[in-house]
């Protein structure tokens, strides 16, 4: 199920102030594509509105369903102060840095009309895929979760998310560490966009995938269901394993988050 199909067939939201999710394109291109190029590109329920140049700046307006606001700027120069390059440094995306050398940016904004911060989220994510093509993206930087993604990788899992399933991997870092010989860790960055604390396991024997995708389905339950995790509580892989969460301070920022205590 596409993101508008569900979009269309979830029940009606309650009245609320979602707020602005924000990402950036990442492309070779000196200049920006045409408004015809982008109209093409865009789904049929997707229009593009105002067009407009402020200096070096090309900026666009679009109206899209369930969108109370959405905005482009293609702007003619690499996202400041490397933090784009810098969020590919990952072992997740191994082409990730090659992915993210880029001459200009595409700044894309979106506020849904209703509901919360991740509806917001969807929506933006739908609307960075459908443009990706059109101008040449190479990778996409999530700066709430301090996370570059390559083009091919950010349209093939945005394909497949839903309100059930979240592509958190586009949306929030997951950043693995070396401990020593043999262990590892792993924190998030980007829980916090959706209101809910980050993920911190300190010390681990797991493979790195088996711990990043152990993290991924407890960001996603604690995001979907809407479930606080009391300290000292347990979660696992199924009903037989216990790994006990704990509430503390973070080792790397000013903030409490959930402590995994992997194997």
């Amino acid at each position: 199920m596409s993101i508008l199909s569900f979009f269309r067939k979830k029940r009606v939201l309650p009245a609320a102030d979602p707020p602005e999710a924000f990402c950036v394109i990442l492309t070779r291109r000196e200049e920006p594509p045409d408004d015809d190029t982008l109209r093409k590109a865009l789904p049929a329920t997707f229009r593009l509105e105002d067009s407009s140049d402020r200096g070096s700046t090309r900026m666009w307006t679009l109206k899209v369903p369930f969108v109370e606001r959405a905005a482009m700027a293609f702007v003619r120069q690499p996202v400041p102060n490397g933090e784009a390059e810098a969020a590919a440094e990952t072992p997740l995306w191994p082409d990730g840095p090659a992915a993210a050398k880029h001459r200009s940016h595409v700044a894309v904004a979106c506020k849904a009309a209703q509901g919360d911060a991740i509806d917001s989220a969807l929506l933006l994510t739908a609307i960075v895929r459908s443009l990706l093509a059109a101008f040449d993206g190479t990778a996409v930087y999530w700066r709430a979760g301090a996370v570059t993604v390559p083009g091919q990788r950010f349209d093939f899992v945005a394909a497949f998310a839903t309100r059930e399933q979240l592509p958190l991997e586009l949306w929030c870092g997951f950043h693995l560490f070396r401990v020593d010989d043999g262990h590892g860790g792993l924190r998030t960055i980007g829980m916090r966009q959706f209101g809910a604390m980050e993920i911190e396991v300190e010390r681990s024997s797991w493979k790195p995938r088996e711990l990043f995708d152990f993290a991924r389905k407890v960001a996603n339950y604690v995001l979907t269901s809407g479930a606080v995790i009391k300290d000292g509580d347990t979660i696992g892989k199924d009903a037989e394993q216990k790994i006990a969460v704990h509430r503390g301070r973070s080792k790397f920022a000013d903030c409490e988050v959930y402590k995994i205590l992997t194997p």
